[in-house]
């Protein structure tokens, strides 16, 4: 009798062999993803494949208007109906994502830039920097975000570059107070002075040891700085202050058709749902890097 007769007959049944199908489902279980996770992980990738395909998604003109279809229920036509002017809300929705993401990317990314940079000469640099660093850091902590946003808007007028410059600036506080109080641990770190005994030029260890190591904190927190952007972008388009009509943007969406919730809901409710599920993904992803950061699964 043979070695695979006599296995036959030990148990009754050959040994049962995984399909590759079941082994990748395995994998996924034994790595503990989350489906809220994954779900969040999904929905920005869609969101990115629409800012930079958004004809693909949607062929639709989202400027085209149809009179003859104001206010039109979902449909096999409309998936999301259409606005007040007969545009489709799918397609404006789409088309606005790219500006929606860039701006909260762009803002997250200047704000962290240029606050690791004061952080960094605040922890530093002599202590008159520090001083000037700091007050700056109070005064701007001092000021809420949005009104901090709408007086540089007041003073340099509407566009997509003062918004951008005005979302940067918003939030630096938090970034600067972070990044010092990093350097001033890490300039009286033992390999720091090691470095420094050896020889190595101030700026040499300033970029290879000093500077790793304290924006560490503040890349981690950078996923949850994009949400935050994002929201401030829609809360600006929401006033007016976003995207000129009749481009689509979010929250300029949501302020024109708020006034016809109660004949047309689905156009302000597929906006705010829209902004909801995309700063709930983020945060989602950016507080599962927070928990890997701190070795926590």
């Amino acid at each position: 009798m043979s070695a695979t007769d006599h296995s036959i007959s030990a148990g009754g049944l050959p040994p049962a062999r995984l399909l590759p199908g079941h082994a990748a489902l395995r994998r996924v279980i034994a790595a503990d993803i989350r489906p809220g996770l994954a779900i969040s992980a999904i929905f920005l990738a869609v969101l990115v494949f629409a800012g930079i395909f958004p004809n693909i998604l949607a062929p639709t003109d989202p400027l085209a208007t149809d009179p003859s279809h104001i206010f039109a229920a979902p449909s096999l036509d409309h998936i999301l109906g259409t606005d007040e002017n007969g545009r489709d809300v799918f397609s404006r929705l789409v088309h606005a994502t790219r500006s929606s993401l860039l701006l909260g990317l762009g803002a997250a990314l200047l704000t962290t830039s240029v606050g690791s940079l004061l952080g960094l000469l605040a922890g530093l640099g002599p202590r008159w920097i520090d001083n000037i660093v700091m007050r700056i850091s109070d005064i701007l902590q001092s000021v809420p975000e949005i009104l901090l946003i709408l007086v540089i808007i007041a003073f340099w007028g509407a566009s997509m570059s003062t918004l951008l410059f005005g979302l940067g600036f918003a939030g630096l506080s938090n970034c600067v107070r972070q990044v010092r109080a990093q350097s001033l641990v890490l300039r009286r770190a033992p390999f720091v002075e090691a470095a420094l005994t050896l020889g190595l030029r101030r700026w040499h260890v300033v970029l290879r040891h000093v500077l790793p190591n304290a924006i560490k904190p503040v890349l981690v927190l950078l996923p949850l700085q994009i949400g935050i952007k994002i929201s401030a972008v829609a809360t600006l388009s929401f006033l007016g202050l976003g995207a000129p009509p009749p481009a689509p943007n979010w929250g300029g969406m949501l302020a024109i058709d708020r006034d016809y919730v109660l004949n047309a809901w689905w156009v302000a409710a597929a906006a705010a749902g829209v902004i909801t599920l995309t700063v709930l993904s983020i945060a989602t992803l950016g507080r599962d890097l927070i928990r890997r950061s701190e070795g926590r699964r």
